[in-house]
């Protein structure tokens, strides 16, 4: 869970403003967004990308390339019906049920959303204009619900097979990408 301080309009906010707010926020252990993933936060932010937690990449502890979760406000009732099926005190028959009619509703609803359509667009421009980046070090968008889905690179599907040697080779390469996607962004931002 993310400390927020006090709100920033992001549609109205220069990028120094954005930087400062972001670099206030604090999780739960008092731990700040990780420098070399703060800059993909605020373009994200800033160009309208709501995030919700994010990680440069860690060799010790935590997943070997970076990402960023981003949450959608799309569907308020999946949300709603999350929160409930979430409850602490449930049974777990209640559980259960309420579990079923999230499945029931997530299944009613488009297979994504605006903002996921949109960041997807944002990478086919990306990826059209950068031809030759390998397509294992290329970002793709992980769809984990219709409220959250995460921005990594395709290889980190593969990182728990990875042998130390390439858990640093490729935490270095992705992180790479990652932050040309960020100046990408923040260009597109100005």
């Amino acid at each position: 869970m993310m400390v927020w301080p006090k709100e920033v309009k992001f549609s109205a906010a220069s990028w120094e403003e954005a930087e400062n707010f972001m670099r206030r926020i604090t999780d739960r252990l008092g731990c700040s967004i990780d420098e070399g993933i703060l800059e993909i936060v605020v373009a994200l932010n800033l160009l309208g990308f709501p995030t919700c937690q994010s990680c440069e990449g860690h060799l010790d502890d935590g997943l070997p390339y970076p990402w960023v979760d981003l949450e959608t406000d799309e569907f308020p009732t999946f949300r709603q019906m999350l929160e409930d099926a979430s409850r602490e005190g449930l049974s777990a028959a209640e559980r259960e049920a309420k579990g079923a009619q999230l499945v029931v509703e997530a299944g009613a609803l488009p297979t994504r959303g605006v903002l996921y359509a949109r960041l997807e667009e944002l990478l086919c421009t990306y990826y059209h204009q950068h031809p030759t980046i390998p397509e294992e070090r290329r970002l793709v968008i992980h769809w984990s619900s219709p409220i959250l889905f995460r921005l990594m690179p395709l290889c980190g599907y593969e990182a728990y097979d990875w042998d130390d040697a390439t858990r640093a080779q490729q935490l270095s390469r992705t992180q790479a990408e990652m932050q040309a996607f960020a100046a990408f962004l923040k260009q597109l931002w100005q």
